[in-house]
């Protein structure tokens, strides 16, 4: 039976693939902010980890406690695009204070995705954005960007994380997964003005949720080092892999909160 680590298991994308993995009978250790929102995952039979992933000591102590009995793999699906709080967040040994969304999509699981790779976990697979082909990284203002570019140049910044760990850990497996816009996911997030007459159109056109967990099941298998995979169109009932970009450019953004390449 295969164990695996899950963040962001009580959102739409990582709800879905954390049903799918129990129900083909993994061990599932699910990261949870909100202890209400894991109850469905822990009657299933998920181990259920209280943390927020923004708090540096939460992160460290998760990353600690993972240490001497880590997992066979880890599913990094935890982001926000919906956050309105405004904040930054202090990572110790980092060079600059980190702004809220970057902290949450790409500090946080970059971190986890380090310690994991250190432990010896053979496969990480990490959620990421579509959004993140279309933004190139000119400075290191976050905060200053709009809503939507905030969220893919945050997202742009995780892959550039995870390159750089998949170059410094060959034995770990990096996965790209990209879910594409889901209709039944992002659209119905608190806060969108999407018009709800208009989901039904959406749902045939997007791929939903269950369509992207299929895409993570598929990544949990896959043999490519950092493949990205796309779940957009179906063919045989498998996603079709989607082409890798370099995302070095955003590299300055997370590199201060990578630790020391190891000795080689």
């Amino acid at each position: 039976m295969r164990t695996v680590l899950f963040t962001g298991a009580t959102g739409s994308i990582g709800g879905a693939a954390a049903r799918q993995c129990l129900a083909g009978g993994d061990q599932l250790i699910c990261v949870a902010r909100d202890p209400a929102k894991a109850q469905s995952l822990a009657k299933a039979g998920a181990e259920i980890h209280i943390a927020d992933l923004a708090d540096p000591k939460a992160l460290r102590a998760l990353t600690e406690s993972l240490a001497s009995d880590p997992p066979d793999a880890a599913v990094l699906a935890a982001g926000t695009y919906f956050l309105r709080e405004r904040r930054v967040v202090r990572y110790e040994g980092a060079e600059t204070e980190k702004e809220i969304h970057l902290a949450v999509n790409a500090v946080a699981p970059l971190r986890l995705a380090e310690a994991l790779a250190r432990s010896g976990v053979a496969r990480i697979v990490f959620v990421s954005s579509i959004a993140a082909r279309w933004v190139r990284c000119r400075g290191t203002d976050v905060a200053s960007l709009g809503k939507t570019k905030r969220y893919a140049m945050t997202k742009r910044a995780l892959e550039a994380g995870m390159q750089e760990l998949a170059r410094r850990y060959p034995a770990t497996v990096f996965v790209r997964v990209h879910p594409g816009v889901s209709a039944t996911g992002l659209f119905t997030q608190p806060g969108s003005a999407f018009p709800r007459f208009l989901l039904p159109a959406m749902r045939c056109l997007f791929p939903s949720p269950a369509h992207a967990a299929r895409g993570i099941a598929l990544a949990l298998t896959a043999d490519e080092t950092v493949r990205a995979v796309h779940p957009r169109f179906f063919i045989g009932g498998k996603p079709v892999p989607c082409r890798c970009v370099d995302s070095s450019d955003a590299l300055p953004l997370v590199s201060d909160v990578l630790g020391p390449a190891p000795e080689t």
